[in-house]
């Protein structure tokens, strides 16, 4: 932006500088001009121009010359603004994706971005040899060492991190659970009627960008896409529906991109719960998620052999992403915090399996603060005031949504109190730690005409992990968006 900024900037100074410098020598020499052809005696009178002291027709007739000589500058500057806006496309975008259009031998493609999460779906997975299809598809596109999720690692700040390339702290979706002090509310993401509500979520989500550049775009049962963001929400949707068929997802997906070119979404994103789901219940290393992965390996074959189907898999861009890993946990991982302090002068705990300690008078944040930090002394968890002590590493100050007081616990271990863990057993699998521990690290997989030009550019097909905040600038320069304000790298990380 700063590039389209600079030429801007120069042809409006163009464009002072020229009108000035045209009036001035045009008066002077259309004036000399008819000077030059006139008698004597007209030459004296019409001298008397430059002090206001005639309205010779002459003079109309230079001041007509002089406007459509500045007109015809006007006209070449309009062209060269025209010019430095093209050679801001060429260099911020990718050159397959400058294509305006593809074809498959029968439809013409607008460049199209598909955005397929697996909910808790860990980097490591990939590598148990139950998933083939996945493995042939990154092996054949592009893959990312790994994928670094925001912190918190839970699965709402994350989705909607990848889709509005914002920090948590900036969107202002903190965690699955929070509390609001001004709006005096609490979100809840099993509670979709008020989650939804339009006042919780900050930032731009991909689909309002595009659907404001004039872009069409489906999302299937995205966090945050059956929420009206900004006045918007995309052209197509469902809400989440926890018992959705595989299949009925495939159809969805393939659907859109059966639609006429003027009616067909150019951002198609899915979302899967199932690897999540199973890894809580069951645990990361069961024979149980290992079923799953294998049911979604089939989801992506179905995937690939839809787009195959469709002579698409060359035109349409198809990106894999996760939100985080999982850890496994058991009863012997819970701390609880109640004989610490006096649990009933807080809120509900916030930021599972972390805690979140909101007062409910603020006067108290000082004192429970105080007996935290020395309890957590030579234990397996960190305690930090959210102002100034949370590692700036997280981005994770800057929100009123976010406790006064942050415990962190080693991954693994679980930090809640009885009152709020109400007698409930402990999951099997765990994420929300740390985002740089391993465990918490998802997937980034990617194939498509603006990948492949990517791996032949880098000579490779495997990049080095990044953090998932750059996902939403990748999107928007494949699809040529002009981006909101976000987190990530300017004209996308993989371009850079």
């Amino acid at each position: 932006m700063r590039l389209k900024n600079e030429i801007e900037n120069e042809i409006e100074n163009e464009i002072e500088n020229e009108i000035e410098k045209e009036i001035e020598n045009e008066i002077e020499n259309e004036i000399e001009n008819e000077i030059e052809q006139l008698p004597v005696e007209e030459e004296i009178e019409l001298k008397g121009l430059l002090s206001g002291q005639s309205t010779d027709e002459a003079l109309v007739e230079t001041r007509k010359s002089i406007f459509f000589k500045i007109l015809k500058i006007f006209m070449i500057l309009i062209l060269i603004a025209i010019l430095a806006d093209s050679i801001f496309i060429l260099v911020t975008f990718p050159k397959n994706s400058t294509t305006r259009f593809y074809n498959n031998g029968t439809h013409d493609f607008y460049p199209t971005v598909i955005l397929l999460s697996i909910d808790g779906f860990r980097d490591d997975y990939l590598y148990r040899n139950i998933t083939s299809y996945m493995t042939n598809f990154y092996q054949d596109g592009l893959q990312s060492e790994y994928l670094i999720p925001s912190f918190p690692s839970v699965t709402f700040p994350n989705h909607y991190t990848i889709v509005t390339g914002l920090y948590p702290e900036s969107h202002g979706i903190v965690g699955n659970t929070f509390y609001d002090p001004d709006l005096k509310d609490y979100f809840y993401y099993t509670n979709l009627s008020h989650s939804l509500d339009t006042k919780w979520w900050g930032g731009e989500p991909i689909w309002v960008t595009a659907e404001k550049q004039n872009q069409k775009t489906g999302v299937s049962q995205w966090v945050g896409s059956s929420a009206v963001i900004k006045g918007i929400t995309p052209t197509y949707y469902y809400h989440y529906d926890s018992k959705l068929d595989m299949n009925e997802q495939v159809s969805r997906v393939m659907n859109w991109l059966d639609l006429p070119l003027n009616e067909r979404p150019t951002f198609i994103a899915a979302y899967d719960p199932k690897v999540d789901s199973i890894g809580h219940k069951k645990g990361p290393d069961s024979k149980e998620l290992n079923e799953v992965l294998e049911a979604t390996d089939n989801l992506i074959r179905d995937l690939l052999n839809g787009l195959s189907q469709r002579n698409l898999t060359d035109i349409v861009n198809f990106i894999i992403v996760s939100d985080h890993g999982m850890a496994p946990t058991n009863s012997s991982s819970i701390i609880y915090l109640d004989g610490i302090f006096n649990i009933s002068k807080v809120f509900p705990l916030e930021g599972y399996p972390m805690a979140g300690v909101r007062p409910y008078n603020d006067s108290e944040v000082t004192d429970i603060y105080t007996k935290l930090k020395d309890a957590s002394l030579n234990q397996p968890w960190e305690c930090y005031l959210r102002a100034d002590e949370i590692p700036k590493r997280f981005h994770f100050r800057n929100s009123k949504r976010i406790a006064p007081i942050y415990c962190i616990p080693e991954t693994g271990r679980i930090l809640t109190s009885h009152r709020d863990s109400n007698g409930t057993k402990p999951p099997l699998g765990t994420h929300g730690y740390d985002n740089l521990e391993p465990l918490m690290r998802g997937i980034f997989l990617a194939n498509g005409p603006a990948f492949k030009e990517v791996e032949s550019r880098i000579k490779t097909n495997v990049i080095e992990g990044f953090h998932n905040v750059e996902i939403y600038n990748i999107i928007t320069t494949i699809l040529r968006l002009k981006p909101a304000e976000n987190n990530g790298t300017s004209g996308g990380i993989l371009w850079n």
